[in-house]
């Protein structure tokens, strides 16, 4: 399996999961003046179950941080809630 990347496509204002350059993922996230609120994600069917996932909310959070550093990112989606509860080191992110 190649290398999966996360990108943020400005044009649609979305993050992308890229695998071998084909977009099997995406995530959404509102910027808030006081907060980037997490609201979806999602990873292509016939490849959930390889962490995949996990790779989209890390690639994001590491993107989130870099753009607006110290904001503090709201999880919505239920997936990135679990994510947050499943890495007590995220903690320190969430608002």
């Amino acid at each position: 399996m190649s290398t999966a990347t996360v990108r943020f496509d400005a044009p649609s204002g979305r993050y992308h999961l890229l695998l071998g350059g084909e977009v099997v993922g995406l995530a959404d996230v509102v910027v808030g003046e006081a907060a980037l609120r997490f609201v979806h994600t999602e990873v292509d069917p016939r490849l959930q179950g390889q962490g995949l996932a996990a790779v989209l909310v890390d690639g994001v959070l590491d993107d989130l941080a870099a753009r607006w550093p110290g904001r503090p990112v709201v999880p919505v989606c239920s997936y990135v809630v679990r994510h947050f509860a499943k890495r007590p080191e995220l903690a320190e992110r969430m608002g």
